[in-house]
């Protein structure tokens, strides 16, 4: 099967997923192949670089003026790409991917975009493809914890990573240049189905700089591509995304709300509009991220007469047809943020 690439929540920065070749003996892995890998990666790499980290080592934020192409091929690192490029539309928005020797992922990172990882094994080593050689001059250190960008590093409480001398003292973005002083960090709301009426509303309603939105099938720009049918069958699609993200709030506005589709396909109403739903909720509590959702009038059966306003979660329940069924066990499953509306697509 060939190489997988994927775009990430940074302008430019993907995710590639390859093949690994296997038998008695051990793996065999092909880490680059012009011939199968995606056409963004079809580069002329000028330096291979390698390096091998303790547990809970913290590298970066190293910006340079090229890209590179990162793999994990011993031990675990969760990578960070940080837009420092002033003339990209993600400018000051970081995402991270987990590469491990077992998860068979790799990571592009963008010329001019900071990088770092975080380790949470011993003996943990990296591959580095890189389309420039290392020039120092042409290097720009940040400090990993540079409150303009503001990653959220996985490091476990209590945990004291381990920096270089170089990182310790390296500037925060701002000293460097001045006029971000005063900038404030980019919001980290996650809008599942952005693309949609509803999705579309609460970016404009929360501004494009404070989401970072998803679509499931047409590409749509600064948007990563997610598909929550496809999660509601494996779980680790939904963890990957909350895992890119670390949003502080998960607004879930996609689903399936074609009625007369719902009746023709009862199986995929129930993946988007409750099984789905669900996993995303579940990713989202691990990583300590809030969860909206939202339901439907059509979980009720219009029988009440609405004398004193809508219904409201006291009402009883008693959908008429598969699409408020599926809601409704959504509900069920997840009550976190259940907000009732009347029709819109998301």
């Amino acid at each position: 099967m060939a190489p997988a690439t994927t775009d990430l929540a940074v302008d430019g920065a993907s995710v590639t997923t390859f093949d690994r070749f296997g038998d008695s003996r051990g793996y065999f892995n092909e880490l680059y192949n012009e011939t199968k890998y995606d056409g963004s990666l079809v580069k002329e790499w000028k330096q291979v670089s390698f390096s091998s980290s303790g547990k809970h080592a913290l590298r970066g934020l190293h910006c340079s003026p090229y890209g590179k192409f990162i793999t994990c091929v011993r031990g675990a690192f969760y990578d960070v790409i940080a837009d420092f490029r002033e003339d990209s539309p993600t400018f000051g928005r970081w995402c991270g991917v987990l590469l491990t020797e077992h998860n068979k992922k790799q990571v592009y990172v963008p010329a001019r975009c900071g990088h770092g990882f975080f380790t949470f094994e011993d003996n943990t080593c990296a591959l580095y493809l890189q389309e420039g050689t290392f020039n120092p001059p042409g290097e720009m250190d940040t400090s990993p914890f540079d409150s303009f960008v503001s990653v959220k590093w996985p490091i476990p409480p209590g945990v004291q990573p381990t920096l270089s001398a170089k990182d310790t003292v390296a500037p925060h973005l701002s000293v460097r240049r001045p006029h971000l002083c005063n900038a404030t960090p980019r919001g980290r709301i996650l809008i599942i189905g952005a693309s949609g009426q509803v999705g579309a509303a609460l970016v404009e309603a929360y501004g494009p700089r404070n989401c970072i939105g998803t679509y499931s099938s047409t590409a749509q720009p600064n948007m990563v591509p997610f598909d929550l049918s496809a999660a509601a069958m494996n779980p680790q699609l939904a963890e990957d995304l909350i895992q890119m993200v670390y949003p502080t709030v998960v607004c879930i506005c996609a689903g399936m709300t074609w009625v007369d589709g719902c009746e023709r396909d009862a199986a995929l109403a129930n993946r988007l509009n409750c099984v789905g739903p669900a996993v995303v909720a579940a990713a989202a509590r691990k990583f300590g991220a809030k969860t909206v959702w939202y339901s439907t009038d059509y979980v009720f059966d219009g029988g009440r007469k609405l004398k004193k306003g809508p219904y409201t979660e006291a009402d009883p329940t008693s959908p008429l047809n598969v699409y408020g069924s599926s809601k409704l066990e959504g509900e069920k499953q997840e009550s976190h943020a259940a907000v009732a509306t009347g029709e819109a697509g998301g």
